[in-house]
């Protein structure tokens, strides 16, 4: 008959293999599926609110100063084409013997009116043309409406038909020079001549921005025909 040995006789300095590697299991997938602390879990979400905090300021500067830009290059583009018209009109201005109604004066309000040669019409075509400015208060906003009309000197009517130019006037003032010194006024039926040359100043407003414009037009033709 063949004794199979009992687990009690067996020697006490082997070690139980079995309950090793269980045990070893055991405290690995404990260790393993441990979750975050409560501290843990609000330190990071702290800490990624501080980097969206901080990365949401940068994009709101960004898009600030682009706005900005924006709206200064509108103000500027606006200027510009004001400006373009003038020193083609102003820069063509005469005086006429025979036409004694069409004089180049300043006046209130921004008023200035004089003749120039080179006024185009919708037919692409230049005739000698008075031509006035001057600006007056909208109704709604701070802002002035600067208007304009041009009539051929030969057709001059009492009641000209103004037409707007621009509604983001904030200031207009022009000056004139007579080859000697700057003049607030002009008024060729006293003077009996044009200013060599008109500064104007300019500010416009657009989007809640002032953009400031100061520009000289030299007359060429400073005479009388």
């Amino acid at each position: 008959m063949i004794h199979l040995p009992s687990t009690d006789s067996c020697p006490a300095n082997i070690p139980d293999l079995g309950r090793s590697r269980r045990t070893h299991a055991s405290s690995w997938y404990r260790a393993d599926t441990r979750g975050f602390t409560l501290i843990e879990i609000l330190v990071a979400v702290t800490i990624a609110s501080l980097v969206l905090t901080g990365v949401y300021g940068i994009f709101s500067r960004i898009s600030g100063a682009e706005r900005e830009v924006r709206a200064r290059a509108t103000c500027y583009h606006h200027a510009r084409s004001i400006v373009n018209r003038l020193q083609q009109e102003l820069g063509a201005s005469v005086l006429l013997n025979n036409m004694p109604d069409a004089e180049f004066r300043s006046g209130e309000h921004g008023f200035l009116t004089f003749t120039s040669t080179s006024v185009p019409q919708a037919n692409g075509e230049v005739t000698l043309q008075q031509v006035s400015y001057r600006i007056e208060e909208q109704d709604e906003g701070d802002t002035l409406r600067l208007q304009r009309y041009s009539i051929p000197v030969y057709a001059l009517q009492t009641d000209p038909q103004w037409r707007r130019l621009s509604s983001k006037i904030v200031e207009l003032q022009w000056r004139f020079h007579d080859g000697a010194g700057w003049n607030d006024t002009w008024d060729s039926n006293t003077r009996n001549s044009l200013p060599q040359t008109v500064e104007l100043r300019l500010i416009l407003a657009c989007e809640g921005h002032e953009v400031k414009c100061v520009t000289a037009f030299d007359i060429l033709m400073a005479g009388r025909v």
